[in-house]
């Protein structure tokens, strides 16, 4: 290694060495752990070369997973780590950019700009969340109903597509406005209006739960048991009814032998309870504690888990009983 990173800096190259996808390096737990802890050593060596460079995707909860930083100086990776977020800004100025480089949306945006669509606009839509939260409102109207009570629309699409770290992805936000401009009937006086908006998050929680599933083959079987019940709630609630379903039994009935497909609070013990499903789900921003006694879950997930609460975005129709 030491030989190979000589000749890349005689070279002027990097050489960039990327991990990714480590809950598939083996079929259990007990497999991945001693892998993943052996790639993030390595990264940790790496550190010291010029011009060869270590860079690990991990997912939440494994970041989150003790074990895996017990070795000497597993402090330092740790305190490197960059959490993948966008910003409010950022994902309406990535809006913005794509609508102005489409022939066919730039002449009707710059028409909506109207004055402000100086020959500095793009640039100022890309950043400047003031010309973006004006131009949302001559997209979109300005409230998600009559008045402001039920809040901002700019506001209001980006906080209601955000996990419990406050995070919102590039294809839920994507995904919420494309269904706004194709929901019927269209408004008369905006592109898209608060009934599209609200459509859209229906839509994104589909999308961004499938997404979860991708990554956590027990989502599934784990959210579906919530069906019907309310939020903000005593965590006892989400307990009582995965007892009454027997859920650890029937998640580690599915995973068989590969128990990399059980969160890790279940596959690191074997007595684990239902308990453990609320760490795993808290760990991966499905689920937030706001006291004691209360939990509760973002509309991102709940709306497609068929959960309620008041005053928020119905689940569809389907769902509910």
């Amino acid at each position: 290694m030491r030989h190979a990173d000589r000749r890349f800096q005689e070279r002027g190259e990097i050489f960039l060495l990327v991990f990714d996808a480590l809950d598939r390096l083996g079929r259990t737990w007990e497999e991945i752990r001693p892998l993943t802890e052996g790639i993030l050593r390595l990264a940790l060596d790496m550190r010291g070369y010029r011009a060869m460079k270590a860079k690990v995707f991990m997912r939440t909860d494994q970041s989150k997973d003790d074990t895996l930083f017990r070795f000497a100086d597993a402090s330092k990776i740790r305190s490197e780590g960059v959490a993948l977020i966008w910003r409010r800004g950022e994902l309406f100025g990535l809006l913005y950019n794509t609508l102005l480089k489409d022939i066919a949306a730039r002449d009707a945006l710059l028409r909506l700009a109207g004055e402000d669509a100086t020959s500095d606009l793009a640039n100022r839509l890309l950043d400047d969340e003031e010309s973006q939260e004006l131009l949302f409102y001559r997209l979109a109207g300005e409230f998600m109903g009559a008045g402001p009570k039920r809040g901002r629309t700019y506001s209001w699409l980006y906080d209601h597509l955000a996990d419990t770290f406050g995070e919102t992805s590039p294809r839920s936000f994507f995904t919420a406005v494309a269904q706004a401009a194709d929901f019927l009937p269209p408004p008369r006086d905006s592109a898209i209006d608060h009934n599209g908006i609200r459509a859209g998050v229906q839509r994104a929680s589909k999308v961004r739960v499938d997404q979860l599933r991708e990554d956590y083959d027990w989502i599934k079987t784990v959210m579906e048991a919530l069906d019907g019940l309310e939020v903000p709630c005593d965590p006892s609630i989400f307990i009582r009814r995965w007892e009454e379903r027997q859920i650890v039994t029937e998640l580690r009935r599915q995973a068989g032998a590969d128990t990399s497909r059980l969160p890790l609070e279940l596959a690191s013990r074997p007595d684990a309870t239902e308990e453990a499903l609320l760490t795993a789900l808290r760990y991966i921003g499905v689920i937030e504690f706001r006291s004691e006694n209360r939990i509760n879950m973002p509309d991102i997930f709940r709306v497609e888990a068929g959960i309620k609460r008041r005053g928020g975005v119905r689940p569809p129709a389907s769902r509910t009983a």
